[in-house]
């Protein structure tokens, strides 16, 4: 669901035909970049207050060692996202996070507001909003002994809203921004709207 409820419906078929009259059990998908313990940093959950009444809660994963690291908060893209952006069983940000560890890059990923273990209304929200709470754990990972520096990388709408947070908070040490659009939001949702018509 992402701008609307759609029916889907799926059914499973085999290639191999003996599979198929013994019911085809199926197999978990191949993600082969999903990161397998043992792990060489450490994850702690983190609860950062964005606003009255909204609290964000993510995970702040640490590379190995005492530090202080640089560190990247993660923004997710559009619709609403747990803190490991999970799309069709595939973990983009638990990906980026162990990598970014294994580079000696701390990183902070955070359930969007009203999704999971965070407070507030997704659907109330715009990029205003995720903006300040994207700042509100830039300014909290800033004030830990552990942070020599604090970033920002922004996947899709969160290539907007990186940006924003940068205006924000003077002391964002990076922007990053993947996949995000290079035109205004209207054009952006006319173009996708567009394409699901054909």
């Amino acid at each position: 669901t992402q701008g609307g409820d759609l029916p889907l419906v799926l059914t499973r078929q085999s290639a191999d035909p003996e599979a198929a009259r013994d019911g085809d059990t199926a197999e978990p998908p191949n993600r082969p970049q999903t990161p397998q313990p043992p792990f060489p940093y450490r994850e702690e959950t983190v609860r950062v207050e964005s606003e009255p009444g909204i609290t964000i809660e993510g995970t702040l994963t640490l590379p190995e060692g005492d530090g202080p690291f640089p560190a990247a908060v993660l923004i997710p893209g559009s619709g609403p996202q747990d803190r490991d952006w999970d799309i069709a069983d595939h973990q983009i940000a638990v990906v980026w996070a162990d990598r970014l560890a294994r580079a000696g890059i701390a990183s902070y990923r955070f359930d969007e507001r009203g999704v999971g273990a965070s407070t507030g209304d997704w659907a109330r929200a715009g990029i205003p909003d995720f903006a300040l709470d994207a700042g509100a754990a830039v300014q909290h990972l800033s004030t830990r002994s552990d942070i020599a520096s604090v970033g920002v990388v922004g996947h899709s709408e969160g290539g907007y809203i990186a940006p924003r947070v940068a205006t924000m908070i003077p002391d964002v040490a990076f922007v990053v921004t993947l996949a995000g659009p290079g035109v205004l939001g209207a054009e952006v949702y006319a173009e996708q709207h567009r394409l699901l018509a054909m």
